[in-house]
């Protein structure tokens, strides 16, 4: 049981133990819990609270007019915890300033930062920038889960300095260092999405789309398919609209192919790639189209993903009844699934890392 302290704040806590956060003070008012790490500062906090309205005073930065505000400020622990732990960071405070709006049909949160940026490097900052991510980028139905981000261009240096440069995977692709680099950085959208079929089985499928990469991207749908597993294709049959790779159907639906303004790659049904059945990603995440350019954003439709995980369970059912065990516990994967099914629809977007905006769509009630 946690003891209660003596002194000029009554109901006063404290917590202890082994990291930099504690000890930390708390106490209860009213429908509150106020913590800090001093009982001064619990001190001034209940202080405040008991002065009313009058106590803070506060000039909301996001949406005024939206019923819902929040003001979020962690005193510099951040910071603390980062330079305990060897991150070179100056002592700043992380403030965040928001406001939500909701009903029935679901909501909308937006919020703006600062002091984040202070945990990164001062020349890499200006690298981390927004792209335009409208319907160049394919969405195929069904569109489960999705997300985009403009990876920044990362001098080889910083990459030797992490042990990237010792995966040799432009070795194993076969294209020189400045072609890898030309395909790493720039919007990369990753999608899971529509259907693809490893032997007889029907899987979810996966897609990942780099625009912009030109000759890069074009090299790289060529090495694709000359590498020595690609004896184990019959055959790479051409894709409309792109003049390099293709798609191949066994052993698995494998699709890698280019043009001087896409590379896409994934497993997809080729059936599944014909023009008529082709949507632009806004159709599915409109908030795109609204929020015109972003550094990264995400998308996530529950209930699709609940059936999703449903099918591949049944997969792994049929797997294991023909004699080889898949892992899989089948209870355990349809009770996520029903979770999933009452999560709705989520949509982050952020255009910075110190600004973002987050979207929800409450599940269908049939």
């Amino acid at each position: 049981m946690i003891p209660e302290l003596s002194g000029n704040v009554p109901g006063l806590f404290i917590l202890k133990g082994p990291s930099p956060l504690f000890p930390l003070y708390f106490c209860g008012r009213g429908d509150f819990i106020l913590f800090g790490s001093s009982p001064e500062k619990i001190g001034a906090m209940a202080g405040a609270l008991e002065k009313g309205n009058g106590g803070m005073a506060v000039a909301w930065e996001v949406e005024k007019r939206w019923p819902n505000h929040f003001l979020f400020f962690d005193g510099g622990l951040a910071s603390h915890l980062a330079s305990r732990n060897g991150i070179p960071v100056e002592p700043v405070g992380i403030s965040v300033s928001g406001a939500w709006k909701e009903n029935e049909t679901g909501g909308r949160l937006k919020w703006k930062a600062s002091g984040i940026e202070s945990f990164f490097p001062v020349r890499f900052m200006p690298k981390i920038l927004p792209a335009k991510w409208d319907d160049q980028f394919l969405a195929l139905e069904p569109f489960i889960a999705s997300f985009g981000i403009n990876v920044p261009d990362i001098p080889p240096a910083v990459l030797q300095h992490s042990g990237a440069s010792s995966w040799d995977f432009p070795g194993t692709i076969g294209l020189g260092e400045n072609e890898m680099r030309a395909l790493s950085a720039g919007p990369v959208m990753g999608s899971l999405c529509s259907s693809g079929k490893f032997l007889v089985f029907t899987l979810p499928g996966i897609l990942f789309q780099f625009p912009g990469r030109g000759a890069a991207g074009e090299a790289f749908a060529r090495s694709f398919w000359d590498q020595e597993w690609s004896s184990l294709v019959p055959a790479v049959e051409k894709i409309e609209g792109f003049h390099e790779g293709g798609t191949a159907a066994i052993p698995f639906s494998l699709f890698c192919a280019a043009n001087a303004d896409m590379l896409s790659l994934g497993i997809i049904d080729r059936d599944r790639l014909k023009p008529e059945k082709k949507l632009g990603i806004t159709h599915f995440v409109p908030l795109l189209k609204e929020i015109h350019s972003a550094f990264f954003w995400a998308f996530i439709d529950g209930p699709a993903l609940g059936e999703a995980i449903r099918s591949l369970a049944r997969t792994g059912d049929i797997v294991a009844k023909i004699g080889r065990t898949t892992g899989i516990n089948v209870k355990s994967v349809l009770r996520s699934s029903e979770a999933l099914g009452k999560m709705g629809v989520l949509t982050l977007v952020m255009p910075s890392l110190n600004e973002g905006v987050l979207e929800w769509k409450n599940p269908q009630r049939h």
